[in-house]
């Protein structure tokens, strides 16, 4: 058996996904190995693999399916640390989120607080914790809602509890 992807450069593995739905034109994606075309173009033996996907025909045939999108790729939390003293809490509060399957961007830069809400809102970032040192002390952080402007304080303890909230809301963005 024998694929001919209209091209004859293809050499031993050659493949291709379809979705019938989409009628003549129903590759989504295909490729192979092409471990001579770099010597016919006269370089040095290169073996090679590669292939191409049709965003457009992809998202046509997702559509078509019923297939749930997953939400987008842009981070859910932006963890503001102020001063290299509380980067270890970031991390920590990072390391939480991210073990719940939620996007976490964690400063270690030492901008400033404006500097890092002006990244985090270009970014397009709903939600940031600052973790500065007085927050370290009383050991809680400030929740900032990136749309509103509303913060509020939230103890380390309700950390976890913290998080269920929002793993309810990740892909509300």
């Amino acid at each position: 058996p024998r694929l001919v992807r209209g091209l004859d450069y293809y050499t031993r593995t050659v493949f291709e996904f379809v979705a019938p739905s989409l009628g003549a034109q129903d590759t989504i994606c295909g490729g192979g190995r092409y471990d001579d075309l770099v010597e016919e173009l006269g370089g040095p033996s290169t073996p090679a693999a590669g292939f191409s996907i049709g965003i457009e025909r992809l998202l046509i045939a997702l559509n078509e399916n019923r297939a749930e999108i997953p939400c987008v790729m842009t981070p859910f939390i932006y963890i503001a640390t102020l001063g290299e003293a509380n980067q270890t809490k970031g991390y920590q509060i990072a390391a939480l989120f991210r073990s719940q399957g939620i996007r976490t961007w964690l400063n270690l830069s030492e901008k400033s607080l404006s500097s890092q809400l002006k990244i985090a809102d270009k970014k397009g970032i709903k939600w940031v914790i600052i973790v500065g040192d007085r927050e370290v002390t009383e050991n809680r952080f400030v929740l900032r809602d990136m749309q509103t402007g509303n913060q509020e304080k939230i103890d380390w303890a309700d950390l976890k509890q913290f998080i269920k909230r929002f793993k309810s809301t990740v892909c509300s963005i």
